[in-house]
């Protein structure tokens, strides 16, 4: 469920970039952090200043020298100008950093009418930093060539400008959406008049957090092609005490894991060979790729990984079976258990929880190839409720769904459309 935001209320965020640099020309270039840093190429850090709406994503953004700080209250006056159309809030939002660097921009925000409190969302105002910073391809909006030029600040902040005014309106797709967007932006505005004041805060509290590397080591060169397991991270995120436990058990750090996946690092050779062994994965010729074996217990939190995962697992569909089972007299469990095996694989079961965000994945149709609930036998049943009680402390996961197939094998033959054909996992 999308989150509601007053449509009074702006957030004010100020951060480092992470894509673009200013070189000793004062030029304002970008780069592929995955491929370089900033300081290799000699550049200096940049500050990118951002006021958002949040209930409508209409922003207005610009970079500036971290070396000479711009005052806030001469970024605000430019962003809450006519020319602009974003127009003044009744509210502005700031993380307690940028309140606490405070030296008479707060007092110059409230003369203009506008509150100044802490976030009523940390979590929410991160968010919308984060996609602040994300300014590699807005700052060249304006340039067609495959290679983007050096641009002055004045033309980076143009770029923009006509890139963020451009956007706003396709975050809304739906035609309620679409209306009240319109109906916001051609409300009666309020525009600043006071004037802005020099020196208002110090840029000092804010910490930049430069991007992870990977270990120069496992670096994936031109042609190279690090080990690819389809699905895997949306696997682990499932994990029944989430991804972190799984990583501490193999020993994997997490950015390593994290580069891996993204296939700009190779894998320490002995960390896959631990994750080869608990994951049971196997190398198939057909796809040219490693694959899960499945055989695991998994709990649906998030419903965006949820598919990716059952299809990895599944093998795109070719499934022996995958049904819900039920309690044979209606009972109803906290959690609703799902269990499946691909043709070579392992049973896996996917628990949802009742009422969770996550259980209206079961009931959508996505899930390729479901079959209708089966009845649980009362043994079944008894291992069933077992599992979903349990389900956090079970000290090996990666084998409590092959080891309840083995445990009722018989039942499983009996309600599949297989017949008396021995399942995956026997």
């Amino acid at each position: 469920m999308a989150k509601i935001y007053d449509a009074e209320t702006q957030f004010l965020t100020v951060a480092f970039t992470k894509e673009i640099g200013v070189n000793s020309d004062d030029r304002v270039i970008s780069f592929d952090p995955r491929e370089t840093g900033r300081d290799e190429l000699g550049l200096s850090p940049l500050l990118v200043y951002n006021v958002i709406a949040p209930a409508f994503k209409r922003c207005f953004r610009m970079v500036v020298d971290a070396r000479a700080p711009l005052a806030i209250s001469h970024f605000l006056a430019a962003a809450w100008q006519s020319e602009v159309q974003l127009g003044m809030p009744m509210t502005l939002e700031a993380k307690q950093q940028i309140l606490r660097a405070d030296l008479g921009f707060v007092a110059w925000i409230r003369a203009q009418g506008v509150s100044v409190i802490p976030p009523s969302s940390i979590k929410s105002i991160n968010a919308f930093e984060r996609a602040s910073q994300d300014l590699r391809f807005a700052v060249h909006w304006r340039q067609s060539s495959y290679r983007p030029r050096p641009l002055s600040f004045e033309n980076a902040n143009e770029a923009l400008l006509d890139h963020d005014r451009f956007c706003a309106p396709i975050h809304h797709q739906t035609s309620m959406g679409r209306h009240n967007f319109d109906m916001w932006d051609s409300r009666e505005k309020r525009f600043v008049k006071g004037a802005p004041i020099p020196d208002d805060w110090s840029a000092t509290p804010l910490v930049e957090h430069p991007r992870a590397r990977p270990d120069p080591s496992l670096k994936v060169d031109v042609d190279d092609d690090p080990a690819h397991v389809d699905g895997i991270k949306h696997v682990l995120a499932m994990w029944p005490n989430g991804r972190g436990a799984a990583l501490k058990e193999l020993g994997i750090k997490a950015a390593d894991f994290d580069f891996w996946v993204q296939e700009r690092s190779h894998l320490y050779s002995d960390d896959f060979t631990r994750l080869r062994v608990m994951l049971n994965l196997e190398y198939h010729d057909h796809f040219g790729e490693w694959m899960m074996g499945g055989g695991y217990l998994l709990i649906a939190k998030h419903p965006k990984d949820i598919v990716p995962a059952y299809e990895a697992l599944s093998y795109g569909g070719d499934l022996e079976f995958s049904f819900e089972i039920v309690g044979p007299h209606g009972e109803q469990l906290p959690a609703r258990f799902l269990v499946f095996s691909a043709w070579s694989g392992l049973s896996t079961i996917i628990l949802f929880e009742r009422g969770g965000a996550a259980e209206a994945v079961l009931d959508s149709g996505k899930l390729i190839n479901l079959e209708a609930p089966r009845k649980a036998s009362p043994d079944v049943w008894k291992d069933v409720a077992h599992v979903v009680e349990h389900q956090q402390s079970f000290a090996s996961p990666e084998k409590i769904g092959a080891a309840f197939y083995k445990m009722h094998v018989a039942w499983f033959e009996q309600n599949t459309t297989s017949g008396f054909i021995a399942l995956s996992g026997s």
